[in-house]
C-alpha cells in the first residue's frame, strides 16, 4: 500500500482530498495531512510517503518552500501541485522543482483524480515513462515545454520546419469567467479546446494546448518557402479561432503572435514575443490581434529601452505623490517639445503603456479608466500638432492620477505594494532581507513574513529569488555581461550559489540558459 500525504491550510480542501475517492481501492493510505509546508516536513521525517498533494499557498512555509526541502532529501515522494485559477506563475515554478501534475482546487473530483493517480502509479512504481509520439504527445510535449519542464527539442511535427507561435487570453479573466467556477475544466477548459479542434486547419496541422484555464497557444508549422513574417493567413486562422470563441462561449480573447521560428533554438523569443504582443492589447482594445512586425505598432524592447524615462512619473503615479507628479510631468512636457512629431507620438504611446503595466500589476486594469475602450493608436494618430499633443498627455496623466488617488485604498494596498517595490528596486542588493524589508514598512518582522505570503501569493524569499533569476535571464538575454557580473548585478556575492539557484529555479545552469537562447 502506497501512502500519500495532504498539505493544505484549508481544512474543507483536506476533508475533501480524505474522501473524494476510495484511497485503499487504488492501493493508496492517507498516511497524514498538514497545515503549512513546516508540518508536512515533520511527518515526511517520520514516513516513507510515496505521493504528496500540496497547495502552492500556505502560511509558515509554502508549496514551494516544502518543493525545495523535498529536494534534498534521498527518496523523493512524487508532487501534484494544487492551485488557484490565477496561481499559475507558481504552478510553473513547481514543475521547475519536478512536480508532476498540478489540479485545480476548482476542479478537484473523483474523476480527475482517480485519472492523476492512473498516470502517476507507474512512475511511481519506476516504470518507464512513455515517449512522446503522436498528436496527443504532441501536445503533451508542447505544453511540457511552456510549463518549463524539458527544454525545447525537435520531436514529432514539433520543429521540424519554421513556425509561429500564438497565444490567446482571455481578457480580463475573472470578470468574464463567473459564470465557469464551479468546474473551470468542464465547463471552460474542455469547451474552448473542443471548439478550436474543431476547425479543420487546427485539426490537421497545428498542435493547440490549454496552458491553464485563461491562457491557451496554438502551434502553427509554415511550410518551407513561406513568407519569413506573419502572414496574413495565420492572422485569419486566429481571428476565426477567436471570432467562433466569442460566438460559442461569449468570451472577449486577445491575441499575441510571434515572430516566425527557425528550429528549437528560436522558441524562448518566440514564447517572448507572444508574451509582449499580449500586452500590447492594452493600446488597442479587448480582443485584439497584435503580432510581431505589424506596422504602425511600437516595439516593445524599443520601448523598454526607455524605460528609464518614464520609471519616475511611474513611481508618482504609484505613490499619489501628486507634487513629485507635478514635476516630472513638466519635465516629460519639456522631452515632447523638443522631438520631432512622430517621435513624440511614439513618446506618448510608450508612457500609455507602461501605465497601463502598472495598473495590471496592481490588479486593475487601463481598460477601467473610461466607460469606453480606447484605441490609443488612433487617439494620438489624430492628434494635430506637437503642442496639442502635450496639452493631451497633460491631462491624461492627470486624469489617470485622479483616478488611481480616488480609486486605489491606499491603507490595504500600500504596505505590500510598497514592501513589492521596495524588493524589485534593491533586489541587487546582497543585504536585502526579510527583515530590513518589515523594518522598511514599519511591521513585525515575523507578521509581515505571514502577510506577505498571504497578500503576494508567495514566501518572501521565494519572490526575492524569483525577481532576482528574472532579471538574470533578462541579463543573459539582452548582454554580454561575464558571469560573475550578473551575479554581483542580481544580489549574489557569490557565483557558485548564484549558479545553484539559477538551476533550481530555471532547471539549467546559466551557461546552458545562455546557450539555448543564443
Amino acid at each position: 500500500m502506497k501512502k500519500l500525504l495532504i498539505v493544505d491550510d484549508d481544512a474543507l480542501i483536506r476533508a475533501t482530498l480524505h474522501t473524494i475517492v476510495d484511497w485503499n481501492e487504488l492501493g493508496y493510505e492517507v498516511a497524514g495531512d498538514a497545515q503549512n509546508g513546516e508540518q508536512a516536513l515533520q511527518i515526511l521525517k517520520k514516513e516513507q510517503i510515496d505521493l504528496v498533494f500540496t497547495d502552492m499557498k500556505m502560511p509558515v512555509m509554502d508549496g514551494i518552500g516544502l518543493m525545495q526541502q523535498i529536494n534534498q532529501m534521498e527518496k523523493k515522494p512524487q508532487i501534484v501541485a494544487l492551485s488557484g485559477y490565477d496561481d499559475f506563475s507558481l504552478v510553473r515554478s513547481a514543475f521547475k522543482l519536478g512536480a508532476f501534475d498540478y489540479v485545480l482546487k476548482e476542479d478537484i473530483c473523483e474523476k480527475g483524480i482517480t485519472e492523476l493517480i492512473k498516470k502517476i502509479d507507474p512512475v511511481i512504481k519506476k516504470e518507464e515513462v512513455p515517449l512522446y509520439s503522436g498528436k496527443k504527445e504532441e501536445e503533451a510535449f508542447l505544453k511540457d515545454i511552456l510549463l518549463g519542464r524539458v527544454i525545447p527539442v525537435k520531436k514529432g511535427r514539433l520543429f521540424e520546419e519554421n513556425y509561429v507561435l500564438a497565444a490567446f487570453e482571455i481578457d480580463e479573466f475573472k470578470e468574464n469567467t463567473v459564470r465557469f467556477q464551479s468546474s473551470f475544466e468542464e465547463y471552460l477548459v474542455k469547451p474552448m479546446v473542443n471548439i478550436a479542434q474543431q476547425i479543420p486547419r487546427i485539426a490537421n496541422k497545428c498542435v493547440f494546448i490549454s496552458l491553464s484555464p485563461g491562457l491557451y497557444f496554438l502551434y502553427i508549422p509554415m511550410p518551407e518557402g513561406t513568407s519569413p513574417i506573419v502572414s496574413e493567413t495565420i492572422v485569419s486562422l486566429c481571428k476565426q479561432l477567436k471570432s467562433v470563441w466569442n460566438n460559442y462561449m461569449n468570451l472577449p480573447v486577445s491575441v499575441g503572435i510571434s515572430r516566425v521560428g527557425r528550429s528549437s533554438e528560436d522558441f524562448c523569443h518566440c514564447l517572448l514575443d507572444t508574451e509582449n504582443q499580449l500586452k500590447l492589447r492594452y493600446l488597442v482594445g479587448k480582443g485584439s490581434i497584435n503580432f510581431y512586425g505589424q506596422k504602425g505598432r511600437i516595439l516593445p524592447e524599443k520601448a523598454y529601452e526607455r524605460q528609464k524615462f518614464y520609471e519616475d512619473i511611474i513611481q508618482a503615479l504609484r505613490d499619489g505623490d501628486l507634487v513629485k507628479l507635478e514635476e516630472q510631468k513638466r519635465i516629460l512636457l519639456r522631452r515632447l517639445t523638443d522631438m520631432e512629431e512622430d517621435d513624440a507620438r511614439k513618446e506618448c504611446l510608450h508612457l500609455v503603456w507602461f501605465i497601463a503595466l502598472m495598473m495590471r500589476e496592481s490588479e486593475d486594469s487601463i481598460w477601467s479608466l473610461f466607460l469606453g475602450e480606447v484605441n490609443y493608436y488612433e487617439k494620438i494618430g489624430r492628434i494635430a500638432d506637437g503642442g496639442s499633443l502635450a496639452i493631451w498627455t497633460n491631462n491624461y496623466i492627470s486624469y489617470v492620477a485622479d483616478y488611481i488617488v480616488n480609486t486605489y485604498d491606499r491603507n490595504q494596498m500600500d504596505l505590500f505594494q510598497k514592501a513589492r517595490r521596495f524588493i524589485m528596486e534593491n533586489y541587487a542588493n546582497p543585504e536585502l532581507t526579510l527583515g530590513s524589508t518589515a523594518a522598511y514598512v514599519g511591521l513585525n518582522e515575523k507578521y509581515f513574513s505571514s502577510c506577505f505570503t498571504k497578500e503576494i501569493g508567495n514566501t518572501f524569499s521565494n519572490f526575492l529569488t524569483e525577481i532576482r533569476m528574472e532579471n538574470a535571464r533578462e541579463l543573459l538575454r539582452t548582454t554580454d555581461m561575464k558571469m560573475y557580473e550578473i551575479s554581483e548585478s542580481v544580489g549574489y556575492n557569490s557565483v557558485e550559489h548564484f549558479n545553484r539557484m539559477f538551476k533550481k529555479v530555471c532547471g539549467v545552469s546559466p551557461s546552458v540558459y545562455k546557450r539555448q537562447i543564443l
